[in-house]
């Protein structure tokens, strides 16, 4: 009888052992369980990700369409009297490029709107509008009359209807002073000067006209590069 349970301790310690690697351990449930939670998880997050994300590009295209109505952005010019417009993609200065004359050379550096200032309207309500409110441009101006001579440089505002000189400087021509005198403020020279000055520009072509046509120009360029910022934008979620 001892034989026979001593023989038959071996197929006992076998099925012992077989059934123990066909039942996973503890902690090799454990394992499938986190494993499986943190398949759950992704794929959670995923979806949550997708749905943030479809909703920033519709939020995106909105915008896009808003800013393309009643119509898209036109065509810039690229010239305007004798000025030609030089205009890269992407960047906030424009510069105009002109010749006065045999051997004078113009150029004009403005940059995209920068502010502005409230106007109240005799006899309306003194709150803000749109109609009221006048844009601000900055404008740099060179003028060079041929090699030797010594630079002009003209700091001015550019409003909707005028230019409105701040500074006048004159340049060395070999640029050597890193920062040259500026003048004195243009407003407290005599009147004199001040109306003979902006009669030297507006021969130049520097007038009224061309203060009107840069903010028609920086209206449109702003749409221009707004539309193109949200799409590049709508590239990275899509």
């Amino acid at each position: 009888m001892v034989r026979l349970i001593r023989a038959l301790q071996p197929s006992a310690n076998s099925f012992r052992s077989f059934t123990s690697k066909q039942r996973p351990s503890r902690a090799e449930s454990r394992n499938a369980a986190a494993g499986f939670l943190a398949g759950f998880r992704s794929y959670g997050s995923e979806a949550a990700r997708s749905e943030v994300e479809a909703s920033l590009n519709g939020i995106i295209q909105e915008e896009i369409q808003f800013q393309s109505e009643p119509a898209p952005p036109t065509q810039p010019p690229a010239r305007f009297g004798i000025f030609e417009v030089a205009d890269k993609p992407g960047d906030q200065v424009v510069k105009l490029k002109g010749k006065f004359g045999d051997s004078e050379c113009i150029e004009i550096e403005v940059g995209m709107f920068d502010g502005c200032i409230f106007v109240p309207t005799p006899g309306e309500d003194r709150q803000e509008t749109q109609t009221n409110r006048r844009m601000h441009l900055s404008a740099l101006i060179h003028l060079k009359k041929g090699e030797g001579s010594n630079p002009l440089k003209v700091i001015c505002s550019a409003w909707p209807d005028c230019f409105e000189i701040q500074k006048v400087a004159v340049l060395e021509r070999d640029q050597s002073q890193p920062m040259p005198y500026a003048g004195p403020d243009f407003k407290s020279v005599d009147d004199r000067l001040q109306m003979s000055i902006y009669e030297y520009l507006e021969e130049r072509g520097i007038d009224d006209a061309l203060a009107s046509f840069l903010h028609e120009y920086m209206k449109n360029k702003d749409r221009i590069e707004l539309i193109n910022w949200f799409k590049k934008l709508q590239s990275l979620v899509e």
